[in-house]
């Protein structure tokens, strides 16, 4: 007789493992794992209940709160029945035989509050819309995301947490939801003792939520902050110094004339990596340069980025220009428009990084940084991403030349400047088909934004670009210039994958490759 063989038994430990890889690609492939057996259930529920609100429909969002409902207190329910009359008990729901709870860990109570928001509205289906009603759903979901604030303050131990009020600044003040007191729940110290990255934003001064995480928290490792609206930077300073392996800041809408907020992050110099300025003010004062000096100090820095921010020139970047950043792998930099450009100082950046950058942005007036393609043409043959913006032929043709050197590339991004500035330019065809002949052989990602040619160019220029590229983004609602796209895909043995071509509002297309299946030549 033959034996019966069962399935090898796998440990939880390594469940999990595999489960948290699948789940960063498809989480909702793991619903039928639930149903396998009780450790497949357990292991799996950890990974989907780790950041619900983040994996369920805005709909099903309305669901997944009236189960957290069941963890109420039969005084928290009470409270809610009899004061703000809403009654959270659900009679098909039992209460459920795993701790959902104990397994949350990102929480982005902007999520959570528009879960409350549609569980609020289910509820009043039958009844007549008017302004009462939605002043009374205003407060009634405000009060159920207290109470699921105190919840997973006592019952959760949170990894990520979220609390930007950016979405409801347009709410009646009286209507707005009150995130700035989740952090004096009791509780919040167990809750917050492994938190590793932080975001906060909104038209606060954040003081107080600053103060508080910095006697609470000192792992924090990411660390998100949108509008300065008067936050003292000495409360950001001590927030950075009680950090013990800060790894990346950004900030975004933030003024400060005090050099020392950055200069605090040379506290963290042995794991800091990443920081992004987004539309930030910087001082004008002389005393400017030292502004970056604490930044100039993180040697193992691997990503600077600064997006429209002001004041950004070439007293205040000089120490940047000094520093060496032997791992800087992404460097950006979009800013239009400024009087004091620092052109050698960017340059003097790429320079010292000895060929480490992967990825450059230059979302700027190449006119005003002389030489800076052949720069980056001789200290980075390593470049694997480029999106820069042109707006004159010289400028192509200097970009044509980088790809004698960089030819490593996968990414290619090239956006007219012009058509940031809504004034349309048609690209010289003789430029565009110079370019299809030295794009080299790696790339896989073609981008052409807000620039113009004829189709017979266009297919001119498929005819002899590499075979690598699997996706192209241009400015041609076109089927002319679509049908030479799949001509140049069976060239080379592919074809366009299932719903592969997008056309945006913006009227660009996007049209993604696939090699050729033995069913596609059946």
């Amino acid at each position: 007789m033959g034996t019966t063989q069962t399935a090898p038994h796998l440990p939880p430990e390594i469940l999990v493992e595999i489960f948290s890889i699948v789940g960063k690609y498809n989480i909702k492939s793991l619903y039928p794992c639930l149903l396998v057996n009780k450790y497949w259930c357990v292991s799996a529920a950890l990974m989907l209940w780790k950041r619900p609100f983040e994996v369920t429909s805005l709909i099903d969002s309305a669901k997944l709160v009236s189960i957290y409902f069941l963890f109420f207190s039969k005084e928290t329910k009470a409270t809610l029945l009899n004061v703000d009359e809403i009654d959270v008990s659900h009679p098909t729901l039992r209460q459920p035989k795993i701790d959902y709870l104990a397994y949350l860990r990102h929480i982005d109570f902007n999520m959570v509050y528009r879960a409350v928001r549609m569980w609020i509205s289910y509820q009043s289906l039958n009844k007549p819309f008017d302004l009462e009603l939605k002043k009374k759903q205003s407060k009634q979901s405000n009060r159920i995301v207290e109470e699921l604030g105190k919840l997973f303050t006592n019952g959760s131990s949170l990894y990520k947490l979220s609390l930007n009020t950016r979405s409801f600044e347009y709410m009646p003040k009286d209507e707005e939801p009150n995130y700035k007191s989740w952090p004096y729940n009791s509780g919040i110290r167990n809750s917050t003792y492994e938190l590793r990255e932080f975001i906060c934003g909104g038209q606060f001064a954040k003081d107080n939520i600053l103060q508080k995480l910095s006697e609470l928290c000192n792992e924090i490792e990411i660390v998100s902050i949108y509008d300065s609206c008067g936050t003292s930077p000495q409360t950001l300073i001590n927030f950075i110094k009680a950090q013990k392996r800060l790894k990346q800041i950004i900030l975004t809408n933030w003024q400060t004339d005090s050099f020392s907020t950055l200069t605090s992050i040379s506290t963290q110099i042995r794991t800091f990596r990443h920081i992004e300025f987004i539309r930030c003010s910087f001082p004008t004062a002389e005393n400017g340069e030292r502004f970056f000096c604490g930044l100039a100090k993180c040697s193992n820095l691997q990503v600077l980025k600064f997006e429209n921010c002001n004041n950004l020139n070439t007293t205040l970047m000089k120490p940047l220009a000094k520093a060496e950043f032997p791992f800087l792998k992404t460097l950006s930099l979009d800013n239009d428009f400024t009087k004091d450009t620092p052109s050698t100082e960017l340059k003097s950046i790429i320079e010292n990084c000895k060929e480490s950058l992967k990825e450059i942005i230059l979302r700027i007036n190449l006119s005003f940084y002389t030489d800076i393609l052949e720069t980056i043409a001789k200290f980075c043959p390593g470049l694997l991403k480029l999106n820069i913006t042109i707006e004159k032929d010289k400028e192509m043709h200097q970009l044509i030349s980088l790809f004698g050197s960089c030819k490593e590339l996968i990414e290619l991004i090239i956006i007219n400047r012009r058509h940031i500035l809504f004034d349309p330019w048609f690209f010289p065809c003789k430029s565009l088909v110079k370019l299809g002949n030295v794009i080299p052989s790696s790339l896989r990602r073609l981008e052409l934004i807000g620039i113009e040619f004829d189709h017979q160019t266009w297919r001119e220029f498929l005819n002899i670009c590499p075979s690598s590229i699997n996706y192209f983004v241009f400015d041609h609602p076109n089927t002319h210039y679509v049908k030479h796209v799949e001509n140049y895909a069976a060239k080379h043995d592919k074809v366009i994958k299932d719903k592969g071509i997008l056309e945006h509002s913006n009227g660009q297309m996007f049209v993604e490759l696939r090699c050729k299946k033995k069913k596609d030549n059946a």
